[in-house]
């Protein structure tokens, strides 16, 4: 098994990544070491400069097709109850809509399509170590299902296994959070909107995907969650229902029927390009605030970037050292920026005065989406 690439890890920037490189001419082996279709955390929302990625992937019809809801509109809710609205056809920033999907229904189609493009694809496949070996590595791989142990030769290994990856050390001592999500059986909200709920130690967000389910993600502080005890009743009243709007529009929840999935900690920072020698992907290369929406559009833009990387010239160390200063010269900035209004919805009086100000200031409304957007 000798390939150009291989890519461990078939989420949004594994699996579109590969689907770039095979239309390429190159040949790719991606592993993903779930079954799928599998869920995962998040807030499902495509922004519209995912969209717009996803457009010059012509995968757009695909997801809608397949049950994604066009989304127009956003609102942002203080934990009083003001609100911050985002009308995404005035935006001029991507496509003029969001789409809101499930994340087991767009990896899937993502892992679908770059197998039809010539992609070697593999789940319940576990890449287990990689070793230098003349110009290229050598990858050694389970096959999970059958507990088959092979290896496979490339030019070039790509790292997207998510934010445990075993080939990234782990920041220690920042700031963390877990995420929680569930899917409500009926529309909560109105299908075509996104809307996010500050409340002290975290936020929540929620949105019709496929098939008229509610998706309700909350991201909250490691305290919030051990106080609850296990409890998501408990938990609901202590994160997201201390929002005045959030008791309102979610009123319709009940916990007892609900089933959620968790992960964490998660630590929203780039993370350092050189404590390892291999090529990051996605969370694996840091995960961005989901709050802005931006999560799965870094994960679309910097796949686009690597394989234009890596259909070019250059050793496995040049490729890199080109998409980490490319990376970091697009993201930086923005990952700061992120951090600062972060510490704003820490301090729940200063983000609902400035969300009152920022309702009657286009100016100011246009400044705080830009801080959250990239350069590109």
């Amino acid at each position: 098994m000798e390939f150009d690439v291989v890519i461990a890890g078939s989420g949004v920037a594994g699996g579109s990544c590969a689907l770039h490189l095979a239309r390429r001419g190159l040949s790719v082996a991606l592993f993903e070491r779930e079954e799928f279709p599998r869920d995962k955390v998040c807030g499902e929302f495509l922004a519209p400069e995912s969209v717009a990625q996803l457009q010059e992937m012509s995968l757009e019809n695909q997801i809608i097709q397949s049950g994604g809801v066009p989304v127009d509109h956003a609102t942002l809710h203080s934990a009083q109850g003001h609100k911050l609205q985002f009308d995404f056809a005035k935006m001029r920033s991507g496509a003029d809509h969001g789409l809101a999907i499930s994340r087991r229904r767009l990896d899937y189609l993502l892992y679908e399509n770059a197998k039809r493009a010539g992609v070697h694809c593999g789940d319940r496949v576990r890449v287990d170590s990689v070793h230098v070996e003349g110009a290229g590595q050598r990858i050694e791989i389970t096959d999970l299902r059958s507990g088959h142990r092979f290896s496979a030769r490339s030019r070039f290994f790509v790292d997207a296994a998510g934010r445990k990856s075993k080939f990234v050390d782990y920041p220690r001592g920042r700031r963390s959070y877990f995420g929680y999500k569930t899917h409500w059986p009926e529309p909560i909200v109105r299908p075509g909107e996104v809307h996010l709920f500050f409340f002290t130690g975290g936020y929540g967000g929620a949105t019709v995907v496929e098939d008229g389910r509610t998706s309700i993600c909350i991201m909250a502080t490691p305290e919030l969650f051990r106080n609850s005890h296990g409890d998501f009743s408990h938990l609901l009243a202590a994160t997201v229902f201390q929002n005045k709007s959030a008791c309102k529009i979610l009123a319709p929840l009940d916990p007892s029927f609900i089933r959620w999935i968790t992960t964490g900690p998660l630590i929203f920072e780039l993370k350092e390009s050189a404590a390892t020698p291999w090529i990051h992907l996605g969370d694996a290369a840091g995960m961005i605030d989901p709050f802005t929406g931006e999560g799965m559009t870094f994960a679309l833009r910097t796949a686009s970037l690597l394989a234009q990387e890596l259909a070019g010239r250059g050793t496995y160390a040049q490729v890199r050292e080109r998409f980490n200063r490319k990376v970091r010269a697009d993201l930086e900035l923005c990952y700061k920026n992120c951090a600062r209004l972060r510490r704003l919805a820490d301090r729940p009086w200063v983000l609902d005065r400035t969300f009152q100000l920022a309702s009657h200031s286009h100016w100011l409304t246009g400044k705080l989406m830009k801080m959250t957007r990239p350069v590109w």
